[in-house]
């Protein structure tokens, strides 16, 4: 059989963590900065050279799986764990929301929000409006969606069990086909069909389907085959935004969004490849992994301080905009994380700051 369910989710199951889990969700985060430091060179063709205005969108396409897929890794953990609602709610207070409302305030202050003449209250007040109001910084929005989806999250987990995961199936179906095919056949074709489910079209399909497809073991044959459909939409991707950005850039945009068609593809067929690619990964280079059981447990703060980082290194000089464009654009997603890591690592070791190190 291509595909089979397995028994086994949970991450204590070797008494360890998951190797391919940690190094999956390593490799996302770095794709995230990736998406990033690419974003100087893609947002426009005009005196740009196309061969690096072309290996610069490629190498977007290719890291914006990152996201969807940090969406499924948080789905494949948190909704087979049965530890209470309050338990649960606790404990992503205290890893999620702490460390984010921690570098919201910071990302406030660093863009000279303008609090300085208020009277304290008045600032505490105005500054939790802002929260309320949006993301302090562009790369936020993600926290946002995920505590949504925890608000969800006790509800989803009553379906976890054999005989009622057909429920779940059934709402990623009705996801896909309400959400990213609908919005397809909407933006390709004259007729626009109305199936707006609001939330539940948007990335806690993703969510889901991290825990669904998590635990399906995959034969050499299946993981094959997710291969070649991850290298099909990417091409077709590549190919589609490269025809709209001389076109139509209303299609670009269209492409680039997490929950098109395409990125759905991209983003479930690489979650699967990806996770049978590592599982050999760590077998061929077992001393991988000791690295990225020091990087993976740093993974959120890191996404939460890697914009500010990015922002002040160009500042000295580290920049993506340089020929050849995906050289540098790696480069500086290196420097980047590198730099992000280590003072995410260190605010770990400090007596009272680790809780603002996500």
């Amino acid at each position: 059989m291509i595909l089979e369910v397995t028994v086994t989710t949970r991450s204590e199951n070797t008494g360890h963590r998951l190797a391919w889990a940690d190094l999956m969700r390593t490799l996302s985060i770095f794709l995230v900065v990736a998406v990033h430091t690419s974003a100087p060179v893609i947002q426009s063709t005009a005196g740009r050279d196309f061969s690096d205005w072309l290996s610069g969108h490629s190498l977007n396409v290719i890291a914006r799986a990152s996201v969807p897929m940090l969406f499924m890794l948080s789905g494949f953990f948190l909704l087979p764990v049965d530890d209470g609602m309050g338990s649960f709610f606790r404990r992503r207070f205290q890893r999620v929301v702490v460390p984010f409302v921690f570098w919201s305030i910071f990302y406030l202050f660093w863009k000279r929000a303008g609090y300085a003449g208020y009277h304290p209250i008045g600032a505490i007040k105005e500054i939790l409006l802002s929260l309320i109001q949006g993301p302090a910084e562009y790369h936020l929005w993600f926290v946002y969606e995920l505590l949504g989806i925890y608000l969800l999250v006790p509800l989803f987990r009553r379906m976890v069990d054999g005989r009622r995961e057909t429920v779940l199936w059934y709402f990623t179906g009705l996801w896909f086909i309400s959400g990213p095919l609908l919005r397809w056949v909407g933006f390709f074709t004259p007729y626009g069909f109305e199936a707006d489910l609001g939330f539940l079209s948007r990335y806690i399909g993703y969510f889901v389907l991290g825990y669904l497809l998590g635990r399906l073991s995959i034969s050499r044959m299946g993981s094959v085959i997710a291969g070649v459909v991850y290298l099909l939409a990417l091409s077709g991707t590549i190919y589609g935004i490269t025809y709209f950005a001389y076109h139509a850039p209303k299609g670009v945009r269209f492409l680039q969004n997490l929950l098109s068609l395409n990125m759905v593809v991209l983003s479930l067929s690489c979650f699967i490849w990806l996770r049978e690619l590592s599982h050999a990964v760590i077998h061929r280079w077992p001393g991988v992994i000791r690295w990225i059981e020091r990087i993976a447990p740093c993974s959120f703060g890191i996404y939460l301080v890697h914009v500010w980082v990015w922002n002040l290194v160009r500042r000295y000089g580290v920049s993506s905009t340089q020929s050849p464009a995906w050289l540098f654009i790696l480069l500086s997603a290196v420097v980047v994380f590198g730099v992000s890591w280590g003072l995410v690592a260190l605010l770990r070791r400090i007596p009272g700051l680790r809780w603002v190190a996500g």
